[in-house]
């Protein structure tokens, strides 16, 4: 990515929001009103005042911000992201809709954190940034985003109710190593794609596995990703391998009481 990439002021459905000029996720908030609108009120729906949220891999905040919002001024949301020019957007998008109060920022990648890394980005395309294990840091002279766990998060901040995932491959990592999903079972809500698990060495097929053996249940929006409304078709998934090559899921334990409030319809 080109350093001081040219940005613009959006009037997203949650507020205002600054943005990549001619890139993929500004083309859907000015077309649709937000990024993956309906993937967003699908996890909105089983967001409550006072929840406490991890952001892992908030981007510029077209989550965050929502979010913040729903949690009120009695929720916490911690937002974690390692780029530095999404981080500083993500700042400034937090800053411009007064939610300070309640979010956290933190640059950090959350990765096995005895490796190192290095940014590879997709031209017009910043929420594909990802980082590849690499002997040694580039990062453009900005300050380095260090790599971090979920649990060192929970042990800094607080222990979350809910933990949105995008990290672009590390998911099976970060849940596997971590005693908050074991012992706390919190709300998941993950972006899942194989090839995307493929570059920590797993797979969809794995992550299906530990998520179960924790008790986990799996739904996904089979509505359109994009659309101009809030409107999402839930259905149960039989398995984290049927939901497709590239998809959003919702994951609640089998017991949690917000099981309710997920609109299901059996997957054909």
């Amino acid at each position: 990515m080109a350093a001081h990439r040219p940005t613009i002021i959006l009037n997203a459905v949650f507020g205002p929001i600054e943005s990549y000029k001619d890139d993929v996720l500004t083309e859907q908030i000015i077309q649709f009103g937000a990024h993956t609108r309906p993937e967003l009120a699908f996890l909105l729906s089983v967001v409550r005042p006072g929840d406490r949220i991890f952001d892992l891999g908030a981007h510029i905040g077209t989550f965050t911000i929502p979010l913040a919002k729903t949690i009120g001024a009695e929720g916490r949301l911690l937002a974690v992201e390692p780029e530095v020019d999404n981080f500083n957007l993500l700042r400034r998008n937090v800053l411009a809709n007064r939610l300070e109060d309640r979010v956290i920022l933190r640059q950090a990648l959350v990765a096995p954190v005895r490796r190192r890394y290095a940014p590879s980005y997709v031209s017009n395309n910043s929420g594909a940034t990802h980082f590849a294990p690499e002997s040694g840091w580039i990062y453009r002279g900005s300050p380095m985003a260090k790599p971090v766990s979920l649990d060192q998060l929970s042990e800094q901040y607080f222990v979350p109710d809910i933990v949105k995932m995008d990290i672009e491959g590390a998911e099976m990592w970060a849940i596997d190593q971590s005693q908050v999903f074991r012992s706390q079972q919190p709300i998941l809500y993950a972006e899942i794609s194989d090839k995307q698990l493929q570059r920590f060495g797993a797979s969809v097929q794995q992550l299906d596995t530990l998520l179960r053996s924790l008790g986990y249940r799996f739904f996904k929006n089979v509505g359109p990703r994009n659309a101009a409304n809030d409107r999402f078709a839930a259905a149960e998934l039989s398995s984290l391998m049927s939901g497709g090559a590239f998809f959003d899921v919702l994951s609640l334990p089998a017991d949690h009481p917000r099981l309710e409030s997920v609109p299901n319809r059996p997957l054909d």
